[in-house]
């Protein structure tokens, strides 16, 4: 009888380490990235995570929030970054943010209110830092913000301040290019 309150009070602390270590985790999020090839900025599809964080010193990609261009609303098309295949059609998923993992590192769970990352306050948030609901991204303030340093409503860009009408409000100069310029792919001729 006395060794299983010891055992008991060893498995209730080894839970106990368990949830700190999932609540704590720390990954890294990249948020809308994206790439020059040629003189042209593009988003990456979905299937390129691995290579965006690979690029960034990391060794593999966690999990990803993916879109498609048109939901993105802006006039960008997107690079299949294994093949350099741009990709035009309004229909093609895109990479909206990507969890970069060290080599040994574990992905982030959800936590109790649905986000991925840590320091988040709100539900359903993905990313580092967010304030509010349904973001993702990294340092988001306020709902649906996508991107980096938002504060608002439905931002879809970096750094933006206000709740906004219209998806596409947002410059492509505001693209911070995730890879470094890639190769123009050979011409067909």
């Amino acid at each position: 009888m006395i060794r299983i309150p010891a055992i008991l009070s060893a498995l209730v602390l080894l839970l106990a380490r368990c949830a700190v270590a999932e609540v704590n985790c720390s990954s890294t999020s990249i948020a809308l990235p994206s790439v020059i090839l040629g003189p042209h900025v593009h988003f990456v599809t979905e299937d390129s995570a691995d290579a965006v964080c690979m690029h960034e010193g990391f060794s593999e990609a966690g999990s990803a929030r993916t879109s498609t261009l048109h939901v993105m609303g802006l006039s960008m098309s997107a690079v299949w970054v294994s093949t350099l295949q741009i990709l035009r059609p309004r229909s093609t998923k895109i990479i909206v943010a990507v969890e970069c993992l060290k080599a040994g590192q574990k992905a982030c769970s959800a936590d109790k209110d649905g986000s991925v990352g840590y320091h988040n306050k709100g539900r359903n948030n993905f990313g580092t830092m967010n304030d509010g609901d349904d973001n993702i991204g990294n340092s988001d303030v306020g709902p649906a913000n996508w991107g980096n340093n938002n504060i608002g409503k439905g931002n879809r860009c970096f750094n933006k301040t206000g709740n906004r009408k219209v998806i596409d409000d947002c410059s492509l100069l505001e693209f911070r290019p995730s890879l470094p310029p890639l190769p123009c792919p050979p011409s067909s001729a």
